[in-house]
């Protein structure tokens, strides 16, 4: 597989978000020239749920309904200019649907919304969309409705050294460089106030630590920019900033541009490695615009 993905899966669920992640997947698919997949999952009744009525009648019922909804979908994908290589409507848990399709598939890359519905309700904000991003074995575009959102105008890209921030930074460079839009490589560097009874002689000492730690990242963060240039001929811009890892939020705070951020699914640091999903889900909550999710390579099965 290069950089760039050959096979998409969008996920589908009739929300406002869902259709924010179609034209961002139509869009995506036109520009590489990927396959597009479309799953949507569907969930039967309960079987105390009406008395009187039988169970396999009432699943029919949602069985059509769900059918219904599925084509009305994929025409609205035919009118974004889409071609779907193939379409899963499947009965089940949506992120187990999902999984199931994207590795029958063969997929490099799935697009989810941000929030979605469950067969015929609203499920919990992010609970399908994290869970997908959080234990994929392949990148995660997640998507919220918006005018603004999609294309993206500009790439915020996580970084702490980590193999999957190195695959966050491949395929985001390569997404910035076909949509002709600028790249930024982030670092926070974990600030910490000097102990306030510390003597002056050894608060100069902790200052200038500070400052060389500083100065580190900001050389291993160039290095990586010009590893990426050497490798995909786009140098990223890049910056380190004093804070938590979700000081990438700050980076697009108040602008008018659309902005995707791009983090690995382990989180991003200066120091020590994060615990699973605990930043990349902080980027999630909080960014208004598409998050782009990759997994550690390790993570990645062969196909």
């Amino acid at each position: 597989m290069g950089i760039l993905p050959e096979k998409i899966l969008l996920a589908t669920d009739g929300s406002e978000d869902a259709a924010a992640a179609a034209r961002a997947a139509v869009d995506l698919a036109n520009k590489t020239g990927a396959e597009l997949h479309v799953v949507r999952a569907w969930q039967g009744p309960h079987e105390y749920a009406y008395p009187g009525v039988s169970h396999q009648s009432l699943e029919a019922t949602y069985s059509h309904q769900a059918e219904r909804a599925f084509n009305r979908d994929l025409e609205r994908i035919e009118k974004l200019g889409g071609t779907v290589t193939e379409s899963y409507l499947e009965e089940g848990r949506p992120a187990d649907v999902i999984f199931d399709a994207g590795e029958r598939a063969g997929v490099d890359l799935i697009v989810v919304g941000s929030r979605g519905l469950g067969a015929f309700r609203r499920i919990a904000l992010g609970s399908v969309s994290e869970e997908v991003a959080h234990h994929a074995h392949v990148p995660v575009l997640v998507v919220r409705a918006g005018e603004r959102t999609w294309p993206p105008e500009r790439f915020v890209i996580g970084d702490d050294g980590s193999e999957d921030a190195r695959k966050a930074e491949g395929l985001a460079v390569s997404l910035a460089r076909l949509f002709e839009a600028p790249a930024l490589l982030v670092r926070a560097h974990p600030s910490s106030p000097a102990p306030v009874d510390l003597p002056s002689d050894q608060l100069s000492l902790y200052e200038r630590m500070v400052e060389r730690t500083m100065e580190e990242d900001k050389q291993a963060l160039e290095k990586r920019a010009q590893e990426i240039e050497d490798t995909l001929g786009v140098r990223p811009q890049t910056r380190v900033l004093s804070g938590s890892a979700a000081v990438i939020l700050d980076m697009i705070a108040g602008s008018d541009e659309s902005a995707l951020i791009a983090v690995g699914s382990r989180g991003f640091g200066a120091v020590k490695r994060m615990a699973l999903g605990s930043t990349s889900t902080k980027v999630l909550r909080g960014s208004k615009g598409p998050v782009l999710v990759c997994p550690h390579p390790a993570e990645t099965p062969e196909r």
